[in-house]
């Protein structure tokens, strides 16, 4: 019995004489990417418009999620959502624009505004660092007034 009681001893002497920044510093960290697509078309609603109840824009947002896993030294989850904004129409369009995101409890919001032209392509870059998934989200893209040329 009391031989089993001097191990004991032993092994916590030993367990907590352990330097554990060697443990952490040689944990391998992995990393996982997903990559998410999310379009939205932004309809012309002025009855006054050529492009009346048209897609008057595509805005499609693309979101990199990347996280790490092996060990708790491993960095955190980080994300990036980049969004471009196409011009299917004829002409030359100028317009301003409200994006409205939300997914369960993560809401966020990007205002900004846009000259492109016909067939053309807008890369804005980042717009929002959440990690709130795209695909699964309700997103609402306002403009009060889109100016042909």
């Amino acid at each position: 019995m009391k031989d089993n009681f001097i191990i004991f001893l032993i092994s916590l002497l030993f367990l907590f004489s352990c330097d554990k920044s060697d443990n952490l510093s040689n944990e391998t960290c992995v990393k996982s990417s997903v990559d998410n697509i999310a379009t939205v078309n932004l309809f012309d609603r002025n009855p006054q418009s050529i492009y009346y109840n048209q897609v008057a824009a595509n805005f499609k947002f693309s979101q990199e999620s990347t996280s790490y896993y092996g060990g708790i030294s491993c960095p955190p989850m980080n994300c990036n959502t980049t969004l471009s904004i196409f011009n299917p129409t004829s002409r030359k369009i100028i317009f301003s624009y409200n994006i409205y995101f939300s997914l369960n409890n993560v809401s966020w919001n990007y205002q900004g505004a846009a000259t492109i032209l016909s067939g053309g392509t807008y890369n804005l870059g980042q717009v929002n660092s959440s990690c709130a998934n795209i695909s699964y989200s309700n997103m609402i893209i306002q403009s009060s007034n889109i100016i042909y040329q």
